[in-house]
Parts: structure tokens; sequence; C-alpha cells
């Protein structure tokens, strides 16, 4: 049989074997490369028949772990700080009352509604 130059494997020197011309290569023989783009669909198709590849996992998973993962780190890092802070009688201290002054200050629903009413009752007063 004739062999044409493009079937013979001439990295192997003077030990050159024939490349089969079918995709289905056998172990020991030197794999064909194709570079057409019908020959790389048909490599793409032939290792699609081959069987399934391993199932990888989304990025929207990955980045729900990655944040739920974060969101915990998060919670043991503030409950860290608070018990701190809480754990010095003097910032404890310090905390609470610019607490309660805040709270004291900030009007509520009921106090802006009954603000309200009243002027509505005697808007020049």
């Amino acid at each position: 049989s004739s062999c044409l130059a493009a079937d013979i494997d001439m990295s192997a020197g003077a030990n050159a074997r024939k490349r089969p011309r079918s995709g289905n290569e056998e172990e020991g023989e030197v794999a064909r490369t194709r570079t057409s783009a019908r020959g790389q669909q048909r490599e793409q198709n032939d290792a699609a028949a081959a069987g399934p590849l391993p199932r990888r996992r989304s990025a929207r998973l990955a980045r729900r772990e990655r944040e739920a993962h974060d969101a915990a780190k998060a919670k043991e890092a503030a409950a860290a700080a608070v018990e701190a802070v809480f754990g010095n009688p003097l910032l404890r201290r310090e905390v609470l009352f610019y607490k309660l002054d805040l709270e004291r200050k900030t009007r509520t629903d009921a106090d802006i509604r009954k603000a309200v009413k009243e002027w509505l009752e005697d808007p020049v007063a």
C-alpha cells in the first residue's frame, strides 16, 4: 500500500510509523492532529460521545457558598467585637450612653403623628 507524507510521523526519526486515518487511535499509536474546523468539530463530537464529563459547579452556586461562608465569618467577627467591647465596663458605659442619647433624640411615628395633629388644629401656634 502507498502512504502519503502527511500520514507519517516524522518526529520518530528513522522508525517512522504510519498514523491511522480514522479518529479511532489505539494505544501505542501516535494521535493524529486535525487542524481544519471540520476536524476539530469531529474531535469534539468524538470526545462528547466518549462519555459524560464530570459536572462543574455553577458560578452562581459557588458565589452563594462563598457569600454564606463570608457571612458566617462576619457574624463570628461581630460577636467577638461585641464581647471585647462589652467586656470592658468603661467602653460598655460609653456605648450605652450614646445609644440612649440617640433613642431619646430620635422621633417615633407616634410622636410625629401627634405633632401633625396639633399643627392641623392650630397651625399658627
